[in-house]
C-alpha cells in the first residue's frame, strides 16, 4: 500500500519537474523577444 503511494508521489513530482523546465524555457524565450 505505501509503495503505491510513494510511486504515485514520484510520478507527480516528475511531472512537476517537467512543467518547471517548460516554464523556465518559455520565460527564457519570451525574454528573448522583449
Amino acid at each position: 500500500m505505501t509503495g503505491k503511494i510513494e510511486f504515485r508521489y514520484a510520478e507527480i513530482n516528475e511531472n512537476f519537474n517537467i512543467n518547471e523546465t517548460e516554464i523556465k524555457k518559455r520565460i527564457r524565450l519570451s525574454s528573448l523577444f522583449k
